[in-house]
C-alpha cells in the first residue's frame, strides 16, 4: 500500500514538472519525460495528452494526431482531450490541399461540438 502512494506521488509530481517544463517552453525536456512516460504506461491519458501538444509544437502533426485520438479513446468524456484532437485537425487543415482541408476541417467540427 505504501509503495503504490509512493508511486502516485511521483506520478503526481512528474505531471506537476512537465506542466512547468511545457509552459517554460522546455519542450525538448518535456518530449523526453513524456515519451518514457508514455512508453511504460500507454494508458497514461494525462501523459498521452501533454505529448501530443508537444508534438505540436514540433510540427509532429502525424504524432499528434495518433496520440489525441488514442487519448479520446483512453476518456471519452475529457473535453480537454477531444480540444486537443479538434486543435490537430485544425493545424492539419490548414496546411492540406482541398479535399483533406474538406475532411479535416469536418473533423474539426465534429470533435469541437
Amino acid at each position: 500500500m505504501v509503495v503504490l502512494l509512493y508511486a502516485l506521488l511521483l506520478q503526481s509530481v512528474n505531471s506537476t514538472d512537465v506542466d512547468r517544463l511545457i509552459d517554460g517552453g522546455h519542450w525538448k525536456r518535456a518530449r523526453a519525460i513524456l515519451e518514457e512516460r508514455v512508453r511504460k504506461n500507454p494508458a497514461d491519458a494525462r501523459a498521452t495528452y501533454l505529448l501530443s501538444q508537444v508534438k505540436i509544437a514540433f510540427g509532429d502533426l502525424n504524432s499528434a494526431l495518433k496520440l489525441a485520438e488514442n487519448v479520446v479513446r483512453l476518456e471519452n468524456e475529457n473535453a480537454d482531450y477531444h480540444a486537443i484532437l479538434a486543435r490537430v485537425y485544425g493545424e492539419m487543415a490548414q496546411s492540406a490541399g482541398a479535399f483533406r482541408r474538406m475532411m479535416y476541417g469536418l473533423r474539426f467540427k465534429n470533435e469541437a461540438e
